[in-house]
C-alpha cells in the first residue's frame, strides 16, 4: 500500500478536491474547505496561528475567508483508498486499549 500527498479535510479527514474555490465545501462533513485549518501556513503555535507574516488576522479558523495567501495543506494518505475514513480519536483508541488490557 503506497502513500501519496493529498488534501484532506481538517474536520473529517475526507480527501478534498485539489482545486478549492472560495465556496468549496467538504463532501463528507459539509463544512467550508477553504479555511485556515486546511492551509499549509496554519500553525496553532505561531503568531496569529499563521506562518505567513503578511496575512491578515482571521479570528475564526473554521470558517471560509478571503485570505490571499491560502495554499492547501497536503497530507500523506493511502493511495489504495479514494476517500479516507474517520479514524478513532486518541481518547477513543486509549479507552479501547485499556478495555482490551483489563478484560
Amino acid at each position: 500500500m503506497s502513500r501519496v500527498k493529498a488534501s484532506v479535510c481538517w474536520h473529517c479527514k475526507e480527501v478534498l478536491s485539489p482545486d478549492l474555490g472560495r465556496g468549496s465545501i467538504c463532501s463528507g462533513c459539509k463544512k467550508d474547505s477553504r479555511v485556515c485549518l486546511n492551509c499549509r501556513f496554519y500553525d496553532a503555535h505561531s503568531y496569529n496561528e499563521c506562518h505567513e507574516s503578511q496575512a491578515e488576522r482571521v479570528m475564526n479558523k473554521e470558517n471560509g475567508n478571503f485570505c490571499d495567501y491560502f495554499s492547501i495543506n497536503k497530507a500523506s494518505v493511502s493511495s489504495s483508498r479514494k476517500q479516507s475514513r474517520k479514524r478513532p480519536t486518541s481518547k477513543t483508541a486509549a479507552l479501547q486499549a485499556a478495555e482490551a488490557l483489563f478484560k
